[in-house]
């Protein structure tokens, strides 16, 4: 659902979604979706448990040591509040949209409950 959400935003800006990538290497390190975004690639990991576990950010981690990139990447997961981590800014699936704006999505918000 969140890969598709995410490939729908590229459709709806009239672009084909041709800069989104998975990554995993022969050690089994992996990154679930990484988007190019201001050219940056800009690694996302896709969780559906509602509560956050530090295993989680393993995979962003590995990434960000690997590229030498400073900036957090994304954990998109079950959950209803945004939040600001130094590993990740975690955003609830809810508020998908929001890793295509420039701006940081609200944290400690919780937006309306939908169905799923």
């Amino acid at each position: 659902m969140i890969v598709s959400k995410i490939f729908k935003h590229y459709y709806n800006q009239g672009d084909r979604p041709h800069n989104v990538f998975f990554w995993k290497n022969q050690s089994g390190n992996e990154v679930d979706c990484i988007i190019q975004k201001n050219n940056r690639l800009v690694p996302i990991e896709i969780k559906s448990s509602t509560t956050i576990v530090s295993d989680f950010f393993k995979g962003l981690m590995y990434w960000r040591e690997l590229t030498g990139d400073t900036q957090p990447g994304y954990l998109i997961y079950g959950g209803l509040e945004n939040q600001s981590r130094s590993q990740a800014t975690v955003v609830s699936w809810q508020w998908v949209d929001t890793i295509f704006n420039d701006s940081q999505p609200s944290y400690n918000s919780k937006p309306q409950s939908r169905a799923r």
